[in-house]
Parts: C-alpha cells; structure tokens; sequence
C-alpha cells in the first residue's frame, strides 16, 4: 500500500513581520487607527493614566508584554480590515490590560506572553462574565462578554501563530447558546436567493464572454461570492485559497472532489468534499462546476495578490458595487 496522500494545507500564511521603523525601539507605542490614535505605552502603568499623571501612576513592570502586543496589532493592520483591527486594538486590547490590572491588584503580576496558559485564560472568561456594566446595574451582558473575549483571543492567536503559545489553552466554545439570546437576520427566501444566483452568473457570463464592463477586482468579487455561496465557505477563507486547493477525491476521483481551504484568524484547515457538477446544476439552474470557478478565480486573485488587501479589497469595493 502506497504512502497516504495529505491534503491538508502546509501552514504557510505566516506573514513576516512588518513592524514601524520609527517605533521599533524608540519607547513609541502610539497605534493609529481610522478613528484616532491609541498610546499602548500608558499600559506600562496601572489603570491607564493620562499623560500628566504618569509620573505618579503605578508602574506595573511589563514593558515587554506591551510591546509585544503593540507589536502583535501592527502585524495584524496589514491582514485585517480597518474596522476589525481597530475593534482588537481597543475593545481587545484595552479589556485584556484592564484584566491584567486587576490581577496586579491582587497580587498577581502578568508581564509575559509565556505565562498565558489554560488556566489565565479561563480567568479571562470569567472576569469577563461576571464584569459590573459600565451603563445601569449588573454584569456585562453574555454577547458583550464573549464579544470582548473573541477580541481578546484575536490578539493573543497572533503568538499562538508565532510560536510563543500554545492553541490548547483555549477552551471549546466558552459562551454556549449565547447566539440564542440574539435577534438574527432573516434568511433570503428560495426566490430571493435565485434572483441573486442569477444575477451572478449573469455578470460571469459576461465576463467569460470578455464583455464585463468593471475593474478585475469587481470580477473578484463576482466569483468570491458564487463560490461561498455553493460551497458555504467563508469569503475570507476564499480569497485564501491555494493553486491546490481543489483536488479529485481519493475514494470517488470520478464523481466527487475535495475543497481544502485555510482559515488564517483561527488556524483551521477544513476539507469538503462534494459531487462533481451534475448535482452541481441542480443548484439555482447554475450549469456551472465550481473546480473551473475556483480556477478562474486564482487566476484573478494571483494578479492581484501584490496591489492590495484582498480581505479589505473585498469588503470596500462589494460596498461600492
């Protein structure tokens, strides 16, 4: 018997890193984001004080786990969008630091990324949980805390990436049956579905005639979104899609293929497997076979891979579309 193939995806999405010459070493902390600056170096001091009152705050002794989060989020603005980036460097950061202040308080000192392990991090979640609100009486509500923690573990995963942590340490689903709390979208109905379906392929049709009117990173967008929609796959994990990632199924090589796809944030490789294009067509009258959109799309995304973001590319040109 043969050696067994791998088809999951080699861990190369490791960016190097590219941190700010002006603040590597300079004691320059100073994030900017698209709303206003944030000072990481006033966490080296409890309680977070202003400028002015420095000189009388608390020195809590963890310049390095500053800079290596500070460090964390400039790494990550060159992956993720504005809006995500500034939610981690904020709502995450800012919980995490006044998490580790309370821990000062009581005695505990936090001032390397080695020492978050389990047993910290269950120590995150409920603190979070049972945090008094800042409007009105009682705690943080269960979708704020989990909220707050998902930011927080979006930072940390950036050293589970690098090496420094371990993935183990966080636990499986914290916030159980929270979602059912929450007020959901509305679904598309059957006929609103095949309406866009369609629409779709209409503009695919048109751009394999060479007839679409549009920018090729419009053309992107046009099949990112058939393919999520085919294959339920995340558009993020999509636009991360390898040469390899469609491969012919080990068992049924004549009838099905294999779709692997990375998700860079959390670290997962999920493999689908699905019927070659005679179900295909059953599927909103889309006569189509998603191994050649999945090629077509690559073939888009490699010409544009070195111009921009695509995450970002994706969410602002899909607005103005």
């Amino acid at each position: 018997m043969g050696k067994k193939k791998n088809y999951k995806l080699s861990q190369s999405n490791l960016l190097e890193f590219k941190g700010r010459e002006s603040d590597i070493g300079s004691g320059n902390l100073v994030f900017e984001t698209d709303r206003g600056c944030i000072d990481f170096s006033r966490w080296n001091y409890i309680d977070r004080p202003v400028q002015s009152k420095v000189k009388t705050a608390v020195f809590a002794g963890r310049e390095a786990l500053v800079c290596d989060l500070y460090n964390a989020v400039v790494q990550l603005s060159h992956e993720l969008t504005e809006s995500t980036i500034r939610n981690l460097a904020s709502a995450g950061c800012i919980n995490l630091f006044e998490f580790l202040d309370a821990k000062y308080k009581q005695g505990v000192e936090i001032n390397r990324i080695e020492q978050f392990d389990s047993r910290l991090i269950e120590n995150i979640i409920s603190w979070l949980k049972y945090r008094p609100a800042k409007r009105g009486d009682g705690t943080l509500s269960a979708g704020g805390a989990r909220h707050h923690y998902f930011s927080i573990k979006s930072v940390l995963f950036y050293f589970v990436r690098t090496g420094r942590i371990s993935k183990d340490i966080f636990p499986y689903a914290p916030f159980v049956n929270v979602n059912r709390s929450l007020e959901v979208t509305d679904i598309y109905s059957k006929s609103e579905f095949e309406k866009i379906m369609r629409f779709l392929w209409g503009e695919i049709a048109l751009i394999r005639k060479g007839e679409y009117q549009g920018k090729d990173s419009h053309k992107l967008i046009v099949y990112a979104l058939v393919i999520a929609a085919k294959t339920g796959r995340n558009t993020s994990s999509i636009l991360s899609m390898q040469t390899d990632c469609v491969q012919s199924h080990p068992l049924s090589p004549d009838t099905h293929v294999l779709l692997t796809t990375y998700k860079n944030r959390g670290m997962n490789t999920s493999v689908q497997a699905m019927r070659s294009s005679v179900v295909l067509e059953n599927m909103c009258s889309a006569h189509k076979d998603v191994g050649q959109l999945i090629t077509e799309v690559l073939e888009i995304t490699s010409s544009l891979r070195n111009e921009s973001n695509l995450n970002d590319l994706f969410i602002y040109e899909h607005k103005g579309r």
